[in-house]
């Protein structure tokens, strides 16, 4: 789509903490800050078990398009709401929780959308049966979810405890990490983590460890050297399942967020003196270069793509934000596009009965065909 590029560049990466989550109370009697992967295992609540909802979507789907439904989350009264995005007509509404940490994410399919708070909890719903299927506690301070290419693992990141929790799509834990380096004595934040579905692993950078991690989720992963090998070809010496576990590559300073190069082997991301940047390549796993960023960019974690035969970087600035928020009265908290790039999404973060809206642009020409009135509406998201 002709304008996606742009937009995404001048507007990505301002998104807020979202205030969203769908958890139940918190867990009795267990320590967070020693929140432990059996504390996890213990906190999970299936609501309806794999396989005893219908396979296809309710009745109020009828005539209904799947792939153009889009959500949005909305801050002011703790509520989600699903739309058509064809009619840009609401279809359900429903109460969520206090928070909301990082994007919501969706199964290829677009029948699950998963969500994370900040107090931990991990959500998965289903959109078809418009119902909270399961729910797992990660730990306390989540920030951030991804989800795998293929809709099969989910990596969530909590700072208390420092943790990088791998599940599966029905919230069971398959592996809980202490981030730390590799001597196992410096503890660590994750700054970003993202999947790249290209090599079939998540990508994570760690904000105070000088490391990124790669994590396969592919079971038939080579394994990982972790200490003195005496040979590869046999694999004699110290090494651990590439299957879910860190491959590691190590930096002279920590990495903040970052972009996959147009074929996922390089990472470029922003970390130290301004207007500099790191080139990581994962293949050979260690830096080859640094790249000029002019105009104090803010990079949320993505990639670049290809446009009229050219490899393009979107770098969002404070300066190029503002020229576009002119134009619609103030800067939107956040911007998609619906499926088949149809329409464009702003939302404007103020309470109901301060002007807070979704503003509903032409995909192609960017004017404003629609306002629809929100409470405090913190992001549009649509179907993969």
């Amino acid at each position: 789509m002709r304008h996606e590029p742009i937009i995404r560049a001048l507007l990505v990466g301002i998104g807020l903490v979202l205030v969203c989550g769908l958890a139940p109370a918190q867990s009795p009697g267990v320590a967070l800050s020693s929140f432990t992967e059996a504390d996890v295992r213990a906190s999970r609540v299936v609501e309806h078990p794999p396989g005893s909802l219908p396979a296809t979507p309710a009745a109020v789907f009828k005539g209904v398009d799947m792939r153009s439904l889009f959500i949005v989350v909305e801050a002011g009264d703790h509520h989600v709401t699903v739309f058509d995005g064809d009619r840009l007509e609401p279809i359900h509404r429903f109460a969520s929780r206090g928070a909301l940490a990082g994007d919501p994410q969706f199964t290829p399919d677009g029948r699950y959308v998963f969500f994370a708070s900040p107090d931990g909890w991990v959500s998965k719903f289903d959109l078809w049966n418009l119902s909270v299927v399961a729910q797992v506690r990660s730990g306390l301070h989540t920030h951030q979810l991804a989800i795998s290419g293929d809709g099969k693992f989910l990596a969530v990141v909590n700072d208390l405890p420092n943790t990088l929790v791998l599940m599966d799509a029905d919230l069971q834990v398959l592996k809980m990490h202490t981030v730390k380096d590799k001597n196992g004595t410096t503890a660590s934040r994750v700054s970003a983590v993202v999947d790249a579905t290209a090599r079939g692993s998540f990508i994570a950078t760690l904000k105070d460890v000088a490391e990124v991690w790669e994590l396969s989720y592919q079971k038939g992963a080579e394994d990982i050297p972790v200490g003195m090998v005496h040979d590869f070809q046999y694999k004699e010496g110290a090494f651990i399942p590439g299957f879910l576990n860190p491959r590691r590559t190590f930096l002279a300073e920590p990495m903040g967020d970052f972009f996959f190069s147009t074929n996922y082997s390089e990472l470029m991301g922003v970390r130290g003196e301004a207007g500099k940047g790191p080139v990581v390549n994962l293949d050979v796993r260690k830096r080859i270069t640094d790249w000029s960023l002019p105009g104090m960019p803010q990079l949320p974690a993505g990639r670049a793509w290809h446009w009229q035969g050219r490899p393009l970087l979107p770098l969002p600035t404070l300066e190029k934000l503002t020229r576009i928020g002119s134009s619609l009265g103030k800067p939107p908290a956040h911007i998609a596009f619906t499926h088949y790039e149809k329409f464009a999404l702003a939302s404007l973060a103020e309470r109901k009965a301060d002007g807070g809206a979704l503003i509903v642009l032409d995909g192609a020409t960017l004017k404003v065909i629609k306002r629809i009135p929100l409470d405090m509406p913190v992001g549009a998201y649509a179907l993969p």
